[in-house]
């Protein structure tokens, strides 16, 4: 069901706004209408890849968002994008590589601060 929604543009926007919907053969108010339903889609991309970067996981930043994930995935690889969580995860992967089965060595490299 659509609503009605009213708010104030500026006149160079609203003068593009025209100028896009002539030039498309529609009226203005279809032009406003996809460019909220862009924007609307490229914002919760951008609020899910703060979450992800704040370590959630990219299926909870998508579900919390309401975003596709492979969406999400895509952009992710567009922007080389890492997360908190990534970089954890590659750090323990490195130590259970070099301490294979010495959980005292792992235990000393997890102690050494290398400031990632």
């Amino acid at each position: 069901m659509s609503k009605n929604l009213s708010v104030r543009i500026k006149a160079n926007v609203l003068k593009e706004l025209d100028s896009l919907a002539d030039l498309l053969g529609v009226d203005r108010a279809s032009v406003v209408r996809d460019v909220i339903n862009k924007g609307l889609e490229t914002k919760k991309i951008d609020i899910a890849l703060e979450l992800y970067q704040k370590g959630y996981t990219l299926e909870q930043a998508a579900n919390t968002t309401n975003t596709s994930l492979w969406d999400l995935i895509d952009e992710v690889k567009k922007r080389g994008i890492t997360s908190k969580s990534d970089i954890e995860q590659t750090k323990n992967l490195i130590i259970k590589m070099i301490a294979r089965d010495n959980e005292n060595l792992a235990k000393k490299i997890k102690e050494i601060n290398l400031n990632l």
